[in-house]
């Protein structure tokens, strides 16, 4: 065999080889998300041939394996996804983590993902390699007839499965911008971007939105010191790990024995992302009205209208999300600068409550918090002495861990109780009436089951990462007896924190508006029965039932009197 013919022959070898790689993520989501034969075979079928085409269209072959770069990364990031999740192409949300993640939060999470890095690594590194010697080659263009005979049969193969997905497509049994990768991750990428966009003018977009709010007639004579309203945004915290909603470990050594702290029992998050269910916490919007978020504003500008002063610290940093802008509308805004090495615990919040409240002068106060939580890594928050359970490492993302995490995890909740209790001193100790309302964003998976699922924001939901603690607590006297007991009553109410925080942080601040629900409000006597709700990666607002939960999801939920 001539040298020129050998070299052709490598070179088609290098084009075969490498759209068979590109694939490799097809493959694996069949199996992942169950496709239907057809589904399926369209998944593979479609991808290859376009990749061997595009591949095939250039002379020098190893040009062509090059401009399949972006499709690499692409497919590196989905094997590693499903290493992490197990389950389903790469969601919108995830894109918009990669822009507000900090770097210390995504240096832990890139450690805890190296084998999967490593395996994708040792797939795409070759072809690449291989195409970089080939074009350093005196003879680095595949001859005429092998290159007429790779694009012969990647367009028979191309037209055949296209005419295939079209018929598909328009008769509903495959959606191409849902099933085919990465046809449904580059639209994933589109939207990703134009919410970023959206995300960055909401300054802009929101500024002439008002509240018309006003303190309810009565509440300045009544309170003449003023009130002190907290109202804190829990981070990565699962209800059944909290010793409040029954688990059998003493994970709430504090509130537990604090008078006053009334627990919603059957709080369930309608988001498991962060960027998602703090908005909807913190504004009169839920799941059916989320997409109104970039001309609407949030409770902050509500007490502000009413003659609150306002205040909002985060130990989470800046990062140009709808959470940064939210805070920013309060008079006084602190934001913790998460550095590698830097460990901010929430106990930091606390110490700026306390100074803020000295400091000072207004009769009604609002300070709103967004803590760190349980957020992964878990011994971030807390330091060795203070370890209730052991061992706490490694931790490492193996379900072989699992023990130690839960360790680590429940540790992380301990210090959780330890902050809410310390806020809830500093409001007592200020002598005016005041409540502090907590609720968390979303929960996590730490192996708990079969699918092995870690951490939060899966593209499909778990049961653990939408079961959620919720807490309020008032000083001896702040509400009416009558209110008093509808909250109690309502304590063992199916409600969502995405629907029922901004309400009840205004009911508990006096604050009136044409927006605020009654219904939605946890004092009231007259709280509403409504199907839960989630929102999904595309933003649609759909039944709970409908999320992806599976039956065991179902079953759990039910078995913590969610039904």
């Amino acid at each position: 065999m001539k040298r020129s013919e050998r070299q052709s022959r490598s070179l088609r070898i290098l084009a075969v080889a490498t759209a068979i790689l590109l694939v490799i993520p097809n493959i694996l989501l069949i199996f992942a998300d169950h496709q239907s034969v057809i589904a399926g075979v369209l998944s593979v079928l479609f991808p290859f041939s376009a990749y061997l085409l595009i591949i095939s269209l250039w002379k020098r072959t190893g040009r062509g394996v090059l401009c399949t770069l972006p499709f690499m990364v692409l497919c590196a990031f989905q094997i590693v996804l499903l290493y992490l999740y197990g389950e389903s192409i790469i969601a919108v949300d995830m894109f918009i983590n990669v822009t507000t993640t900090d770097v210390q939060e995504a240096a832990t999470l890139l450690e805890q993902l190296m084998p999967a890095i490593f395996a994708v690594i040792v797939i795409y590194l070759p072809p690449i390699l291989w195409a970089i010697i080939s074009l350093a080659g005196k003879r680095a263009a595949i001859n005429h007839y092998s290159r007429l005979l790779l694009i012969y049969w990647s367009s028979i193969l191309f037209l055949i499965s296209g005419i295939i997905l079209l018929v598909c497509s328009l008769t509903g049994l495959v959606v191409p911008g849902n099933d085919i990768f990465p046809v449904n991750v580059i639209r994933n990428i589109t939207i990703a971007v134009q919410r970023v966009r959206e995300a960055n003018r909401y300054p802009a977009s929101a500024k002439d939105y008002t509240f018309n709010a006003s303190l309810r007639p009565g509440i300045a004579a009544a309170d003449s010191t003023g009130r002190i309203i907290v109202a804190v945004v829990g981070e990565t915290a699962r209800a059944d790990r909290w010793q409040l909603y029954g688990f059998d470990r003493n994970t709430n050594p504090r509130l537990s024995q604090r008078d006053g702290v009334v627990t919603m029992k059957k709080s369930v998050s309608q988001s498991n992302t962060t960027h998602k269910s703090v908005p909807m916490m913190l504004t009169a919007l839920n799941a059916e009205t989320f997409n109104q978020l970039p001309q609407t504003k949030s409770l902050i500008t509500a007490f502000k209208e009413a003659g609150y002063s306002t205040a909002y610290f985060s130990n989470q940093p800046p990062n140009g999300s709808y959470n940064q802008h939210i805070g920013e509308e309060a008079d006084t805004t602190f934001f913790f600068e998460r550095k590698l090495g830097v460990k901010e615990k929430d106990a930091e919040l606390v110490r700026l409550t306390s100074q803020w409240l000295a400091q000072d002068t207004a009769s009604h106060q609002l300070i709103v918090l967004h803590t760190y939580g349980a957020h992964f890594p878990y011994t971030d928050h807390y330091s060795p002495d203070q370890a209730v359970f052991m061992p706490d490492s490694p931790l490492s993302a193996q379900s072989s861990n699992r023990e130690s995490l839960y360790n680590a995890y429940d540790n992380a909740t301990v210090a959780v109780d330890l902050a809410l209790d310390s806020l809830i001193s500093v409001i007592s100790a200020q002598n005016r009436p005041g409540a502090l309302i907590y609720a968390a964003d979303h929960g996590e998976d730490i192996f708990d089951d079969a699918r092995n699922k870690f951490l939060h924001a899966s593209p499909v939901p778990t049961a653990w990462q939408l079961y959620v603690p919720m807490i309020v607590w008032t000083t001896p006297g702040f509400l009416p007896g009558k209110t008093m007991q509808a909250l109690r009553n309502n304590a063992d109410a199916v409600q969502s924190p995405s629907e029922t925080f901004f309400h009840t942080a205004l009911d508990l601040g006096g604050v009136t508006t044409p927006v605020f629900r009654s219904d939605k409000s946890l004092l009231s006597d007259s709280l509403s029965s409504y199907p839960l709700l989630y929102l999904t990666d595309r933003n649609q607002s759909v039944p709970l039932a409908e999320s992806g939960l599976r039956d065991s999801d179902m079953k759990k939920l039910a078995g913590w009197g969610i039904k």
